[in-house]
């Protein structure tokens, strides 16, 4: 059974949370977080299944480059060699092991082909953690699977090519400088009007829908949608 939150705008358990809890029949995370979800789940012997949210040719939007960016200064003396040198850390297999999992056999170690902690050696009492550099600090697509991952997250992991594809507008950037006002009316009705309908919360779907169109098109949407238009009309031109 799944317990939907009475006032779900002023719930601040996330879904995994009340999962691991018992509270529900539902976690929605990602690969990485979702491998504690199962852990949990196999400690309290409970058969769950790992689901990737898929559109309806059965693929995914892949990451963009502008989704997981590293900035250099522009005061920074030499960004060409600080560039180099992020390209190692973030890219190269013996940095990026260095990085996330501290020295080999003294922070972790590989055994049969997947990260463990060396023997003796407690999670709690290791003195360079898993995560210790930050999560987003290196290219994980290079780890081996932790002793820990469930094997469901193995086989993803191991098809994930299979599961993407690529946003032609992942890196389209919107310029705002004509449509700023109408956009900033758009995204407060689409909270107070959208939201709702999202989350289940209105009696009557359809009539919930109309008023939103009505807000929608009393905002100008038309002109937002056509500002849009030319401007990707133009990145897909330049992209040829």
């Amino acid at each position: 059974m799944v317990y939907i939150n009475r006032n779900i705008y002023a719930n601040k358990i996330q879904s995994q949370d009340a999962f691991t809890q018992g509270k529900s029949g539902i976690a929605f995370t990602n690969l990485e977080a979702g491998q504690d979800v199962m852990v949990k789940a196999a400690e309290n012997k409970w058969d769950i299944k790992f689901i990737p949210t898929l559109t309806k040719d059965g693929k995914s939007e892949a990451n963009t480059n502008l989704s997981d960016a590293v900035a250099i200064s522009a005061k920074t003396n030499y960004p060409e060699r600080t560039m180099m040198a992020l390209d190692l850390i973030m890219e190269d297999p013996e940095y990026v092991y260095l990085d996330y999992f501290g020295i080999d056999g003294k922070n972790y170690i590989i055994k049969d082909g997947k990260i463990a902690l060396p023997d003796g050696v407690k999670a709690e009492e290791n003195t360079y953690p898993i995560d210790a550099a930050g999560f987003w600090f290196v290219d994980k697509s290079l780890f081996k699977p932790l002793a820990s991952t469930p094997q469901q997250v193995i086989d993803i992991k191991t098809n994930i090519d299979q599961l993407l594809k690529r946003n032609v507008l992942g890196s389209f950037s919107v310029d705002m400088a004509n449509i700023k006002t109408e956009v900033a009316n758009l995204l407060s009705i689409n909270t107070q009007y959208y939201s709702p309908i999202q989350i289940g919360m209105v009696n009557d779907v359809d009539a919930a829908f109309k008023i939103l169109d009505e807000k929608m098109n009393a905002a100008s949407i038309d002109k937002v949608i056509k500002e849009l238009q030319e401007q990707i009309n133009k990145y897909l031109a330049a992209q040829k």
